[in-house]
């Protein structure tokens, strides 16, 4: 697992016009409930380890979310596998992944600021 397999788990539940979105029927029921795609306004890698999650507002939760078993990790490069064999539906049905994410620090001058950068 890297930090492409987040990216890849990601922006296929928060972002609507994902290709992977919509595979087995874009069901999501967690992060639906709590209208989590809705802050997120992006996630991206910045190394191989390491993945930036930009916010629209600070939530407090937002980490505790990520931990949940909900949040599991999906394998980027077995999703690229099952698209050249044309069976998308198998990501859900027979995962590879990991659990959760860790978080292994957050930057010392973290703080949230309303303006666009």
């Amino acid at each position: 697992m890297n930090a492409d397999d987040v990216v890849f788990t990601f922006q296929r539940i928060f972002d609507r016009n994902n290709p992977w979105h919509n595979v087995n029927g874009s069901n999501f029921p967690y992060f639906d409930s709590l209208q989590f795609a809705d802050n997120v306004k992006s996630v991206r890698k910045l190394d191989n380890h390491t993945v930036e999650f930009r916010l629209a507002q600070p939530d407090a939760s937002f980490l505790w979310h990520l931990a949940t078993h909900y949040a599991s990790v999906m394998s980027a490069e077995y999703a690229r596998k099952l698209e050249k064999e044309d069976r998308q539906e198998q990501l859900d049905r027979q995962p590879v992944g990991h659990r959760s994410v860790s978080v292994v620090g957050i930057p010392r001058r973290a703080i949230y600021s309303p303006t666009t950068s």
